[in-house]
């Protein structure tokens, strides 16, 4: 399965996400559109689909983190610590949940 490609931008008033094309990806709703706009701030609603808007950039982040932090950990760059494991695990799991992926 894969996503629509990024980038992603949150629509007018946070209340759709939509590809640069301009093509909807989201609509953000909690039972109906009127429910949303009074359960949340127009504010709040706008910080949610910029969150969400994101998603494509910080799951290729995320990627290009994991592999550099692997790459220079097996060349001796970064020390193996506890610290550095917990981050890949953070990473991982990260990644796993973007995807689908259940581990």
């Amino acid at each position: 399965m894969q996503h629509t490609p990024g980038p992603w931008r949150a629509g007018d008033k946070g209340l759709c996400i939509k590809t640069s094309d301009g093509y909807w990806v989201a609509e953000l709703q909690l039972w109906g559109i009127s429910y949303a706009k009074a359960a949340l701030s127009d504010e709040e609603r706008q910080a949610n689909a910029q969150l969400i808007a994101a998603a494509p950039d910080l799951l290729a982040a995320l990627e290009e983190a994991r592999a550099l932090i692997l790459k220079q950990g097996t060349k001796g760059k970064i020390q193996a610590t506890y610290e550095n494991h917990m981050v890949t695990v953070r990473i991982e799991k990260a990644l796993n949940k973007a995807k689908g992926i259940d581990r």
